[in-house]
């Protein structure tokens, strides 16, 4: 696994003192006034005592905190891409983002699908392209026949 921004998994070491703030200050209680406080006088106020989160909802909190730091560091699972996608036995199926927000990289998706068709073709094998927007007319994606790439 690689992180596109490994530097942000140092802020993991703060959970324990994020743990320690979260036992040691809980949310200070919320004052509401009611202007029918007369109707409650007779009532008796029963002792909760917010001293500590339960152990559960700090769990749940760190839990949270990490996903969201590993989640903001870009783990990414890479093998050789471009040898994954043709080392395998079979067919290659090439899915291709065409949309009009694909148009700032357009000129890398075409060398790396080049580079991909270029080893299919070497090894011998079909390859068949599967665009993602629609057609003209509105029809769904669908991938086309399969095509024996020229070397």
């Amino acid at each position: 696994m690689i992180f596109q921004a490994p530097v942000l998994l140092a802020a993991l070491a703060i959970l324990p003192v994020v743990w320690l703030l979260l036992r040691a200050l809980p949310p200070a209680p919320r004052r509401q006034v009611f202007p029918a406080i007369m109707l409650l006088r007779g009532l008796r106020a029963r002792m909760t005592d917010a001293a500590t989160a339960p152990p559960w909802l700090l769990l749940l909190r760190c839990l949270a905190l990490t996903g969201l730091i590993v989640g903001l560091a870009g783990p990414l699972i890479v093998r050789d891409r471009q040898a994954a996608a043709t080392d395998a036995a079979g067919n290659v199926l090439l899915v291709l983002d065409n949309g009009w927000a694909a148009s700032p990289g357009w000129a890398r998706r075409i060398a790396a699908l080049d580079v991909v068709l270029d080893r299919a073709g070497r090894a011998g094998r079909q390859a068949r392209l599967l665009t993602t927007a629609p057609g003209l007319a509105g029809e769904a994606p669908a991938a086309g026949a399969p095509m024996t790439p020229a070397l």
